[in-house]
């Protein structure tokens, strides 16, 4: 019975923060970047000139609640930065939703470098144009089980929207 109980208010929680999402807009700008690229259109982000786009991505190796939670509490883009050094992939998640994120890479784990953007925690890590083509392995603690999580991400490349 105590099961079934924690199984239906866990249920209910999930489905509460579903219903009131991340109800951040992505924050796209106007105009044209230096090199003459639309905002707000779709480009290669592997090409040699530098940007911010918007990713959507998909989750992957975890349950259907674990599907549902991490909706809930991240947008569904990733920003992926293209500088001069390389590239810097941020997630973002509601505040206080996720603590300890990292990236798994094999045996080793690499913790993100934590701030803010648009009004939600970003979690930053630096990667290769070749990781971003692959599934992306993260682990984090959900705040609100207080439990450690681990799934992973596709990135939609094709998809890719010049934000900056």
């Amino acid at each position: 019975m105590k099961k079934t109980i924690v199984l239906i208010a866990t249920v209910l929680a999930v489905a509460a923060i579903a219903l009131v999402g991340c109800g951040q807009d992505r924050k796209v700008r106007d105009g044209e970047d230096i090199y003459g690229r639309t905002f707000g259109e779709k480009y290669a982000i592997d090409s040699e000139e530098t940007g911010i786009y918007e990713v959507p991505y998909e989750i992957d190796d975890t349950s259907v609640m674990g599907k549902t939670m991490i909706s809930a509490y991240c947008a569904d883009y990733t920003v992926v930065e293209r500088s001069e050094s390389g590239y810097t992939l941020t997630y973002l998640c509601k505040k206080g939703a996720l603590r300890d994120v990292v990236i798994v890479r094999g045996d080793e784990r690499i913790k993100a470098e934590s701030g803010e953007r648009d009004g939600y925690a970003a979690f930053a890590f630096d990667v290769s144009y070749e990781e971003l083509g692959e599934k992306i392995t993260l682990e984090c603690v959900v705040a609100l089980m207080n439990r450690t999580v681990s799934y992973s991400v596709s990135l939609s490349l094709q998809d890719a929207v010049l934000a900056g």
